[in-house]
């Protein structure tokens, strides 16, 4: 969870490289490479049959959109609201569509959480300070829908365990993703590449072979073994290290609703993983 804190401020060091499709293609295709050999060393089966492909399908779109909106936020958001704001919401939106999905009657208790979960996202984007359409062009609205989206996928994830392994989901999500990416590239960008620095690719490899490598297959096998709306309570953990890397690594200082909203959604993730009742 740390290490996803501190990839929201490297992802904005590198937004200024490349267009955000170019971004999501690259971190995608390093990402599938550096699982081969993970999956050779853990003797991974690498095959696939119609259901495990199902899953793998709705992965790749949960993920493609969801680096889409990541990338298109920080183009002119802050890492540290988006951070505590997209992390923040994740477990409060997963909760919600379990209990949608499964057609389970919410308890007093957790529709408290919920509440004041939603009230903390308010807090964060300040909705009594601007119009809608103002929020809109902050990039807050691309963390809210990415927020909305990391909860398909994680729900996905949770119910492909008995089809597929965690480590092969992973290659293949990624892999297919690349592949997806290749119909929305803008091919002038290519040009691009050889003028990029030794900090970008610094970050390129951050993203991908720890972030995603070890961070995402880690929350997998959370999401596997624990369960979606269990393993996502534990995500409260990235808005604290976002936003304190943020300040270190980009000079942002965080606004004290981004704080306030931050300690509110704790809050409500912790009363909504109390019992783990759903």
């Amino acid at each position: 969870m740390v290490i996803w804190g501190i990839s929201w401020p490297v992802s904005k060091i590198i937004t200024k490289d490349l267009n955000y499709q170019m971004l999501i293609f690259l971190r995608f295709l390093t990402t599938a490479i550096f699982y081969i050999p993970l999956l050779l060393i853990k003797k991974e089966s690498f095959k696939l049959n119609k259901k495990s492909f199902g899953f793998v399908l709705l992965g790749s779109i949960g993920v493609s959109l969801y680096n889409l909106l990541f990338f298109a936020g920080l183009k002119n958001g802050l890492p540290g609201i988006g951070g505590v704001l997209t992390t923040g919401m994740n477990p409060i939106f997963n909760f919600l569509l379990v209990a949608i999905l499964t057609r389970t009657k919410i308890p007093t208790l957790k529709s408290i959480g919920l509440v004041i979960g939603f009230i903390g996202g308010i807090i964060i984007l300040q909705v009594w300070k601007y119009d809608l359409s103002e929020i809109l062009k902050t990039g807050n609205s691309f963390f809210l829908l990415g927020s909305i989206t990391w909860a398909f996928l994680a729900m996905t994830t949770s119910r492909s365990k008995d089809s597929i392994s965690t480590y092969a989901y992973s290659f293949y999500i990624h892999l297919l993703s690349t592949i997806f990416c290749l119909f929305f590239l803008e091919f002038d960008s290519y040009k691009k590449i050889p003028e990029l620095t030794s900090t970008f690719w610094i970050c390129l490899f951050y993203l991908s072979g720890i972030s995603t490598i070890f961070g995402t297959t880690m929350f997998f096998l959370a999401s596997a073994k624990l369960g979606s709306a269990q393993a996502s309570s534990f995500i409260f953990i990235v808005p604290t290290s976002a936003l304190l890397s943020s300040w270190a690594i980009l000079s942002e200082t965080p606004k004290l609703t981004t704080i306030i909203g931050g300690l509110v959604l704790i809050l409500a993730v912790i009363i909504l993983n109390k019992k783990n009742e759903l």
